[in-house]
């Protein structure tokens, strides 16, 4: 079990959501809008880790406590009613993870995943809806 095991199953399980478009195992910065148009939309996750604390379980154990960060951008189109739309897809990346409380087995313990933020965002001259999930993952490791 590691940080970046946890990561590319997040992003493996999103993967498997019809029209989510394209999932990034970091946060994108170069030519930002490019690398999240899926289908001619603006439509693309990352996940990204915000903090780590460690903490002597017992000796020689050490429990890892990762916040994930899920991060979904979806092109704003208030006439095509888009954030039902998007809406949808949180809920879709919600149910996904709701239940998979050790993450395939890459983790101790997931969960419970929290919606920190929804909101309109301008990325370049693309207004969007972005969504901000945060997942708690526990990870143990033993001493070598």
């Amino acid at each position: 079990m590691s940080y970046a095991t946890i990561r590319d199953y997040l992003k493996d399980r999103l993967l498997t959501l019809p029209g989510l478009g394209v999932v990034h195992t970091y946060d994108r910065w170069a030519a930002l809008v490019k690398l999240y148009v899926a289908n001619d939309k603006f439509n693309g996750w990352h996940i990204t880790r915000k903090a780590t604390q460690e903490d002597r379980a017992a000796e020689p154990v050490v429990d890892r406590d990762h916040t994930y960060e899920i991060v979904g951008i979806y092109a704003l189109n208030d006439a095509a009613a888009s954030e039902k739309a998007f809406q949808e897809l949180v809920e879709q990346v919600m149910a996904l993870l709701r239940f998979d409380f050790d993450l395939g087995g890459h983790c101790q313990l997931a969960g419970p995943l929290k919606l920190r933020t929804l909101e309109p965002r301008m990325f370049g001259s693309v207004l969007c809806h972005v969504a901000v999930l945060e997942l708690p993952a526990q990870e143990r490791e033993m001493a070598p």
